[in-house]
Parts: structure tokens; C-alpha cells; sequence
């Protein structure tokens, strides 16, 4: 079965916007759980945005909230040390290089599980972190299109 998502996450001008989304999948397959088998997203971001070199980040986890593992050193020279356990994926997409460098609109980003499916039983949630860095003057947006190749258990 394919679930698409969309999201639209609008920032102030010269401005950054995170946001965690949680549970996804949790409306059908609350009982039984389900395998992902691929995940494929494309990004939007409106033209001003674009031409600025705005960025957006997106990460997939499985059970944990992204804002969970963000932590901040006490002092200069200190570091933070955080190991993840359960990111599926994680992308960072700048604005007019890469992925966006020809168009305001990315190719299809795949992120294929068809080998080793990702199990996800009822007590397990997917999460996605959604990060806008907007470097126009205005206030811009970006679309994220998310598509789940999925079987429910």
C-alpha cells in the first residue's frame, strides 16, 4: 500500500523553523503495526527562498523525537555527544546546489528498505524532524511531499 503525506512549513523571513511530526502511520495501523518498505519524499520551497540559498533538513526516526537528542555544550571548547539509535535516514538539502540546482522543486530522494523491511509493531512510532532555514528577507514555505511504500501487519 503507498500513503503520501504533505506538509507545509511556513517561515518568517531570515528565519528557522523546526518542527517534529509524530506518529506517522499511527491512524491505520494502530493495533497491528506495519513494515516500511521504502520512503520516498520530494521538497518546494517557494522561489524567493530558493534564490536566497535557504536549506531544509529532514531526518526519519524510529521511536524517539528528533528535539530529544539536541544538546548543547556548557562552554566554548566543550563538545556535546549524542549517539542516535533508530535514525532511519538523514538529509540536508541546500537551495540552489545538490538536489535543488536546477529547479525549486528536488528530485525524488528514495530511501529503499525493500531488502530488509523496517518492522514497526503497535508500540512503535515514526517520527520525522522538519527543518526550514528561510535566508529571504520574506517570509517563505516549503512543501514536503512524503510517500510510504508500506505493508500493514
Amino acid at each position: 500500500m503507498f500513503r503520501q503525506y504533505v506538509f507545509v512549513l511556513v517561515v518568517a523571513g531570515e528565519g528557522k523553523e523546526v518542527i517534529d511530526i509524530n506518529g506517522i502511520m499511527q491512524d491505520i495501523a494502530p493495533k497491528k503495526g506495519w513494515k516500511l518498505h521504502g520512503l520516498h519524499y520530494q521538497l518546494a520551497m517557494s522561489a524567493a527562498s530558493f534564490l536566497d540559498d535557504s536549506f531544509v533538513y529532514f531526518n526519519g526516526l524510529k521511536n524517539i523525537a528528533e528535539a530529544a537528542h539536541h544538546t548543547t555544550p556548557a562552554a566554548a571548547g566543550d563538545i556535546s555527544d549524542v549517539r542516535v539509535i533508530g535514525c532511519l535516514f538523514s538529509d540536508f538539502i541546500l537551495a540552489g546546489a545538490g538536489h535543488m540546482a536546477d529547479a525549486r522543486v528536488s528530485e525524488i530522494i528514495r530511501h529503499d528498505y525493500y531488502e530488509k523491511p523496517i518492522v514497526f509493531d503497535s508500540d512503535d512510532r515514526m517520527n520525522l524532524e522538519f527543518t526550514f532555514q528561510n535566508e529571504d528577507v520574506a517570509q517563505g514555505d516549503c512543501h514536503l511531499r512524503l510517500f510510504l511504500d508500506v505493508e500493514v501487519l
